[in-house]
């Protein structure tokens, strides 16, 4: 009798089991019906688990923190870290298997904790020893949610070298990992959370991507690196957490029993590592400056460490695009105040009602009134107070500062330039737009028939106070 045939998702569930070990069989079926069984084996390697550490519900956990949803709804561009996140929740939302594979308790202090775990924490158990040990505490909100990003950066870090170099165990990634397993007031904690902050710099709260906490974090540790003396262990989390930004891998040589053929689908495939700036937030001003770090190869040793970028607009000159970036942001007390509007300038509310008083004004039958809102018009048009609008010259030659043309039918005034600026010689003006030596902005009408009517006859050079008679006169 010819033997029946063993169905192929049978026989790669079977193949699982085998690999894992039979206290994850029910584990392993569930995660084929859920089409997560790539995501199982992830995790699988990825925490250094094996067929006596069933610690997949401490993965579950350390995914349902709060501060840890909301970062890997940032981070979910990176595929490995996707699915390990579809796991958990998937895990958690099932009320069968979340209490079978509930998470292993930590034992008391850090040190109890690495003794968890049967095998090698160097080689092996440090990331889910890392994550069993309860996070600890921070004076601050904001320090501790990058306590937990830098967790997750780790984890994700592990399971994309899993996915693109089959490498069990990164030696600077368990370094990193065994750092962090540290009572609430170890010393090192000063350390993490110091690079953690220059790490946050270069952050904001709209392009908090797993790739650019990653070179955030890189160029925050090679700045504290050159800055800071520490000691031993201090130098290595340092120097790993470079390399591990890097992409380098240090695999250890492990006896695992590491399936031969990829078992992530195709779209877990690692993302393409491109350079991607950083976004460097100013907190006492609106504006932005973009850091690159500096290709390797283009590295110098008097060089400076990064690149910075600022925003600038393609059609501009290239001598536009320089004074640009020579260029620094003024600030303003509503700014360092974080204030939505200015303190000398009108309110949008406020700046409404008095456009409508002004159009109401130039319309009233009282010459007087009408007078009222041409020059109320001349002060906001021209950002001038109503005393300097009153003392605005009038006449054909253009001043330093704007005046009234002979006809009022214009405002003119000089250009400003602040040093003898550039003019094209003969040769060059075919080549050159033309270039004005006077600004003009032409009057609306009812601003000029305002003027006029209230206005003695035309007097170049005397002052539009003096022009102005009373209609009592």
């Amino acid at each position: 009798m010819q033997a029946e045939a063993v169905p192929k998702d049978a026989k790669s569930i079977e193949d699982q089991i085998n690999r894992f070990g039979s206290h994850y069989a029910v584990l392993c079926h569930w995660a084929a019906q859920q089409d997560l069984s790539g995501a199982l084996e992830l995790a699988f390697w990825t925490l250094g688990l094996d067929q006596h550490i069933v610690a997949i519900g401490n993965l579950v956990n350390e995914f349902h923190h709060p501060e840890s949803k909301d970062i890997l709804a940032r981070w979910r561009q990176n595929p490995t870290l996707a699915s390990l996140d579809d796991l958990a929740k998937a895990i958690r939302q099932d009320p069968l298997i979340n209490p079978q594979y509930s998470a292993f308790l930590h034992a008391g202090d850090a040190t109890k904790t690495k003794q968890t775990y049967k095998g090698s924490l160097k080689e092996q158990t440090f990331l889910i020893t890392l994550i069993t040990y309860p996070l600890p505490g921070a004076e601050q909100s904001s320090e501790y949610v990058l306590r937990r990003a830098l967790r997750l950066w780790l984890i994700a870090q592990a399971a994309n070298r899993v996915v693109t170099e089959h490498c069990l165990a990164d030696r600077n990634i368990s370094t990193a990992a065994r750092f962090l397993i540290a009572d609430r007031y170890k010393a090192q904690w000063q350390l993490v959370d110091d690079v953690l902050r220059r790490a946050r710099r270069y952050l904001t709260p709209d392009t908090w991507t797993f790739e650019r906490f990653t070179d955030a974090l890189s160029l925050a540790a090679e700045q504290y690196k050159q800055s800071h003396t520490f000691g031993k262990s201090g130098t290595a989390f340092i120097n790993a957490i470079i390399e591990i930004a890097s992409g380098d891998t240090k695999a250890f040589t492990t006896q695992r029993d590491f399936p031969p053929q990829p078992f992530v689908h195709a779209e877990l495939s690692a993302p393409i590592s491109e350079p991607t700036p950083l976004i460097s937030l100013d907190e006492s001003s609106e504006q932005f400056i973009e850091v690159c770090p500096n290709p390797a190869g283009l590295l110098d040793e008097e060089a400076d460490e990064a690149i910075y970028l600022l925003p600038v607009d393609a059609t501009d000159t290239q001598a536009q695009q320089e004074l640009t970036g020579r260029s620094f942001y003024q600030q303003q007390a509503e700014t360092s105040h974080y204030l939505p509007w200015s303190y000398s300038k009108l309110l949008p509310p406020e700046r409404l009602l008095i456009e409508q008083w002004i159009a109401q004004q130039l319309k009233h039958a009282d010459q007087r009134e009408r007078l009222g809102g041409a020059l109320v018009w001349l002060a906001i048009r021209f950002s001038r107070p109503l005393s300097q609008v009153l003392a605005m010259g009038i006449g054909d030659e253009a001043q330093g500062e704007w005046s009234l043309s002979s006809n009022l039918k214009q405002m003119h005034r000089l250009p400003p330039r602040r040093r003898n600026a550039w003019k094209p010689d003969i040769a060059a003006q075919p080549y050159v737009a033309a270039v004005h030596e006077k600004q003009r902005i032409g009057l609306i009408p009812e601003v000029r028939e305002a003027l006029l009517i209230s206005s003695q006859s035309v007097i170049a050079g005397r002052a539009l106070a003096k022009r102005i008679t009373s209609p009592e006169n």
